[in-house]
């Protein structure tokens, strides 16, 4: 995992230094009859988690060698370029400067059809949790929420980058593909008790007929509720079970699920609420376990040598008081080489460990046009 392995070099394979005392392999290993992954454990504890599809019988695919075939290196420079280099296609455009006082706002508008690789939003990261962001698509709206949602740029997050957004501390970008077939408006609103100064928004878009079953993109976007936990860590009754944090829910929909940005928060023991695990039910069934929330977002140890941020996943930044053991962690996770397909319902969830914690931020789906 050190990037000398051709067809495994960053960002889709990442050593300890990457990954805050973790490795990763994100790039897909296709097999058809078996695959088998070994583990040498060195002394100390050791985790994993393996996430993969089982494709219809008979689906030919070509298995994975090293180094990887022309056409598959092809696609990995070209994803490489999208997600690290953010070199994406499409005409720029800036709207002025605008100073919004408490519930004004601005917007942009382009008319399709195309598609949109890139919003830019310039507030700055103070203003960012009274800043509303509103989405619209073919007039149905697509995403609202505050900015700090959305980037995490909350107290918690430092200036961090992947391959669906980037974020400092005059800007939020985002590279979600968005796809319109009439119309796209993109708009900030002040949603706070004093004026915002300078709010600007940008963005950048392809004129593109789309094809008929083009996915639509969705924004799911919720404050979430404190949940009273019987666990501690996994250490009560397992019999009795709490109920799980929902952190996104989409019913009546076939699409598939491209990951979320999150704030944690946990008025204590927050090292405890980092051991909660994910599990997904997809169209009614239990599909997915996790093994650890630092595991889920591709780190070491409870994140050992700091905050980590690379195409995929991160936790960008935190806040943990030694007085109360309280914590806010911000943490992203992109669901590209391994999306989470369903044809009528979603369900992402955490178990709850600590009292009182809570999840908030947004989802991201793409779903088939109706």
């Amino acid at each position: 995992t050190n990037g000398s392995t051709p067809g495994r070099e960053p960002p889709f394979t990442l050593g300890r230094e990457g990954t805050s005392g973790g490795v990763v392999v994100s790039q897909p290993i296709h097999y058809q009859r078996s695959i088998r992954a070994d583990v040498t454990i060195v002394p100390g504890w050791t985790y994993y988690q393996l996430e993969g599809y089982d494709f219809a019988p008979g689906t030919a695919v070509p298995s994975f060698q090293v180094p990887p075939r022309a056409e598959e290196r092809g696609a990995l420079e070209a994803a490489a370029i999208l997600w690290r280099d953010h070199e994406h296609p499409g005409l720029e455009r800036q709207g002025a400067p605008t100073s919004l006082a408490p519930t004004e706002a601005t917007g942009l508008t382009w008319m399709g059809p195309g598609v949109a690789t890139e919003l830019t939003f310039e507030v700055p990261r103070d203003a960012r949790d009274a800043t509303a962001v509103v989405v619209e698509v073919d007039g149905e709206e697509a995403l609202r929420a505050p900015l700090s949602w959305i980037s995490g740029a909350g107290p918690a997050a430092a200036t961090h980058a992947s391959a669906l957004f980037a974020v400092d501390a005059r800007t939020v970008r985002l590279y979600f593909p968005i796809p319109f077939e009439i119309s796209l408006e993109a708009r900030i609103e002040n949603i706070g008790p004093a004026a915002l100064e300078r709010a600007r928004l940008g963005g950048r878009v392809v004129a593109m007929p789309l094809e008929a079953d083009l996915g639509r993109f969705r924004a799911v976007c919720e404050e979430g509720e404190a949940i009273a936990s019987i666990q501690m860590c996994g250490t009560a009754d397992p019999a009795a079970r709490a109920p799980n944090h929902v952190i996104a829910r989409v019913t009546g929909a076939r699409g598939h699920y491209v990951g979320h940005s999150i704030l944690q928060r946990v008025p204590d023991n927050w090292w405890c609420a980092l051991e909660t695990d994910h599990e997904v039910f997809i169209d009614g069934a239990y599909a997915l376990l996790g093994t650890g929330l630092e595991d889920y977002y591709s780190a070491g140890f409870y994140w050992m040598f700091g905050p980590i941020s690379w195409s995929l996943a991160g936790a960008t930044g935190w806040t943990r008081s030694t007085e109360d053991a309280s914590g806010v962690t911000h943490l992203y996770r992109h669901h590209l080489v391994d999306t989470i397909p369903f044809e009528d319902e979603l369900r992402f969830e955490f178990e709850s460990y600590v009292d009182g914690t809570t999840f908030t931020g947004c989802s991201f789906f793409y779903l088939a046009p109706e």
